[in-house]
């Protein structure tokens, strides 16, 4: 009984490492060990597919398509299976991020090696989530750590 407690969390979801401590319409990472803040965050659903922007001079979009166990993220979310974990790496199999800097070109998990985001929670309202990834372009690759978001509705 102690290891079913250990492994799920209330409600009988599956465990996560994803906690936002973030105010809604607010993300942050690390880029490239620098510490970032967006001015703002949104979602928008597209079909089953999420869609998370930030704005900023600097900012990031990523595609959530399906999850790590192959189901659509609105069918993931409907029947409230958080956390739920989506691979950015092509965007078939899961997803995809772009990174658009103030200058320059914009960098895609398409060109690199790509990574993984955890929606901790998801409703009308509000979708938070973490993530982690490297994306790039013309062999330069830019990393995006100890992502999270609270993004409210575009």
């Amino acid at each position: 009984m102690l290891l079913f407690l250990l492994a799920c969390t209330e409600g009988g979801g599956k465990a996560g490492t994803c906690s936002v401590d973030l105010d809604a319409d607010a993300a942050e990472a690390t880029i490239d060990g620098a510490a970032w803040a967006a001015d703002g965050a949104t979602f928008t659903w597209a079909g089953s597919s999420l869609q998370l922007n930030t704005t900023g001079s600097d900012w990031l979009s990523i595609v959530a398509q399906t999850t790590t166990d192959g189901d659509t993220l609105q069918d993931a979310v409907d029947a409230n299976a958080f956390p739920i974990s989506v691979t950015l790496l092509e965007g078939a199999d899961g997803g995809f991020a772009t990174w658009y800097p103030e200058s320059g070109s914009s960098l895609t998990t398409r060109e690199a090696a790509g990574g993984t985001m955890e929606i901790a929670s998801a409703n009308a309202d509000t979708v938070e989530a973490c993530f982690s990834f490297e994306v790039g372009a013309d062999g330069d690759t830019l990393t995006v750590a100890d992502g999270a978001l609270s993004a409210i509705p575009n």
